[in-house]
């Protein structure tokens, strides 16, 4: 691939500060070196400053990557979401009986330790104190998880560790809340509403596949943020960073016979030598359906 004098500063940008990312001219792709199989947490919040430049300062076209839509093979978490809408609009299901919303929506990954760390409950406590300091506190998921935390203890054995070290956390009833005060009291209010009426919401996957299916697919739209798309050189699967939604959308659509396999999908991509991006990851213990396998 040749660049333009335009493109080469923009993969500059992208990759500064961070050593172990590169720009990979023949696939078009941001790589993480395999020397960094088993990434530290400091590393990864390294590849989400990444990230942020590729979301917020799409690449000047013409686009770095395209993937037909029917190559596009993800995981659990974006396999989940794409369930979801069939769940929802297939079969009927309420939102809150959905695969999705039981056990993968509420699902975030806090931190990573080493695979082999006896991550006992003193552990625990130190770690959800941790959420309250630093850098953590500018992350409104961490500060939501800490104020929980900080009104009941208890909280802690939400935390688990899986196989690889990753610290999962899933608690379906914490509400997650901007870092702004009046954010905070909008969204609580707009909580409390919703508890004393019943409503269930629906994720914006639904309302995404209406647009599309009147529309249709504009490649322009889904630049404004940009989406951005993780692959692991390891399983040979991608996961949605961001853009989850529109993917999910698209990957339904698909499966009912209503959009074309051979749609582009436009996103960039950093691709990565370990199994799974961050939040991609199931929480340990809860089942794992046979679609999202």
């Amino acid at each position: 691939m040749n660049l333009t004098d335009e493109q080469k500063a923009y993969v500059e940008n992208v990759a500064h500060g961070i050593p172990f990312l590169s720009f990979n001219h023949t696939t078009g792709t941001f790589d993480v070196c395999d020397a960094v199989s088993d990434p530290t947490w400091g590393q990864i919040q390294l590849l989400y400053q990444a990230v942020r430049r590729l979301r917020f300062n799409p690449p000047p076209p013409p686009p770095f990557h395209t993937i037909r839509l029917d190559q596009l093979t993800t995981g659990y978490f974006d396999r989940c979401l794409e369930r979801y809408c069939y769940e929802r609009l297939n079969l009927n299901l309420p939102h809150n009986q959905t695969c999705w919303a039981r056990f993968a929506e509420k699902t975030y990954c806090l931190g990573k330790v080493a695979p082999d760390t006896n991550f006992t409950d003193e552990a625990k406590i130190r770690f959800m104190e941790s959420l309250g300091r630093g850098e953590r506190r500018e992350s409104f998921i961490f500060m939501s998880i800490y104020w929980a935390y900080r009104r009941d203890p208890e909280i802690r054995h939400a935390l688990k560790k899986d196989e690889e070290g990753w610290l999962m956390f899933h608690r379906g009833d914490i509400p997650i809340l901007p870092l702004d005060r009046w954010g905070r009291i909008k969204v609580s209010l707009k909580n409390l509403l919703k508890r004393i009426s019943g409503y269930q919401g629906n994720d914006r996957s639904l309302k995404l596949i209406r647009s599309i299916e009147t529309h249709g697919w504009d490649s322009n739209l889904a630049r404004k943020p940009s989406g951005v798309l993780g692959f692991s050189r390891k399983t040979r699967r991608y996961f949605v960073i961001t853009g989850k939604h529109r993917i999910a959308a698209l990957k339904y659509l698909h499966s009912q016979g209503r959009i074309s396999g051979a749609t582009l999908v436009e996103y960039p991509v950093i691709t990565y030598p370990w199994g799974s991006w961050m939040r991609g990851r199931p929480y340990p213990g809860h089942p794992v359906c046979e679609w999202c396998k």
